[in-house]
């Protein structure tokens, strides 16, 4: 039969119709089908973040926000040395986030990464830069409690914080594993901060093998609302650049944001990655400061850290702060594994349909 174009409008499972186009194609036996898409809605938020073609399940708020290195470098071994990589274990796969070391036995993350997860279905990995090595070369820190914030909103992704309790004490030799400062002044518009992970290196590449960094910029808590086009809180602090150059991304969620030398966020969500005018967001660890405290017994307080030689008080943003202890070490192996984010996209599906048989 001969039947007219038209405009049909569809809502696509991305993670259970893969193929849906082809299938129409293949169902119709067009002799000529050309398809026009439209992306309109996007709704990609807050799912542990990955780059393999497993699609998890996790929960997720419903927001227009992904998790979130794009223009970024990569990072040197001992470089990071409170930076961990988070496997969360699942059905569908592993999927990854960040973490930073804030004491002997406490790992600091996101909320998103882990609301509904068990310890028992989370790796944390430290002490290496390279997800691609030898499982034997990284050190596995495994986690016998998970705290997330108890007013953790999915939909507005408010209060984004969670705790790991490490099974055992771990060794701060701050080369392969180190303690990093929590903030505990609000951080001042304009500052340079930075941010590292495992993330995307572009919107729509892949994760990175090696841990990446880039620095960013503090922007005020205002503009960040206005360019979002939603009410930020106190709880909530955004960093990037008002071009689109360098920003956190996909992958990287729970991950550290340090400026000055302190842990002064941790990432939380953003619309797309390095967009214009639309800065990352993290949720401000000053905000949080005694909610971690309280829950926390093996911070260090030390009020004359240890520090990385070679970089000046004001000119690195990362490597101050940084505590070293000699307790017990717990040693392991864990391999690496990617994970990937879901959605529900809403198309306008055009169709131009020339002499289609039934």
């Amino acid at each position: 039969r001969r039947v007219h174009g038209g405009t049909c409008l569809l809502t696509i499972d991305l993670g259970s119709q893969p193929s849906l186009v082809l299938d129409l194609y293949r169902m119709w036996h067009c002799v000529t089908l050309v398809c026009i898409f439209s992306l309109m809605e996007v709704t990609v938020v807050h799912t542990v973040d990955d780059a393999s073609p497993e699609i998890p399940t996790e929960p997720k708020p419903v927001l227009k926000k992904e998790p979130r290195i794009v223009g970024g470098k990569p990072a040197s071994m001992g470089q990071f040395p409170y930076q961990v990589l988070i496997y969360i274990r699942t059905d569908q796969g592993k999927h990854l986030c960040g973490g930073t070391i804030i004491g002997e036995q406490y790992v600091l993350t996101a909320a998103h990464c882990m609301s509904g997860v068990s310890a028992d279905k989370v790796d944390v990995l430290a002490g290496h830069i390279n997800r691609s090595v030898a499982k034997e070369n990284w050190i596995l820190l495994p986690v016998s409690e998970i705290y997330v914030h108890e007013e953790y909103l999915s939909d507005k992704v408010y209060n984004d914080v969670a705790l790991l309790k490490l099974h055992k004490r771990i060794s701060l030799d701050g080369k392969l594993t180190a303690s990093l400062k929590l903030r505990d002044t609000e951080v001042s518009t304009g500052v340079l901060c930075r941010v590292t992970g495992w993330g995307l290196t572009k919107k729509d590449g892949e994760v990175s093998n090696t841990l990446q960094y880039a620095d960013v910029q503090i922007v005020d808590r205002k503009t960040c609302s206005v360019q979002h086009s939603t009410e930020l809180y106190p709880g909530q602090i955004c960093a990037g650049y008002s071009s689109d150059r360098r920003d956190s991304c996909k992958g990287d969620s729970g991950g550290p944001l340090v400026c000055e030398g302190y842990l002064t966020g941790v990432v939380s969500w953003g619309e797309g990655c390095a967009r214009q005018n639309k800065p990352g967001v993290y949720a401000n660890v000053v905000w949080y400061k005694e909610w971690i405290e309280k829950r926390t017994a093996s911070l260090n307080t030390d009020d004359s850290p240890s520090t990385i030689s070679g970089f000046p008080d004001n000119s690195n943003p990362d490597e101050r702060n940084i505590t070293k202890t000699e307790t017990g070490t717990d040693k392991g192996n864990k391999g690496a594994v990617n994970g990937f984010t879901n959605g529900i996209a809403l198309l306008s599906f055009v169709t131009v349909l020339t002499y289609l048989i039934y």
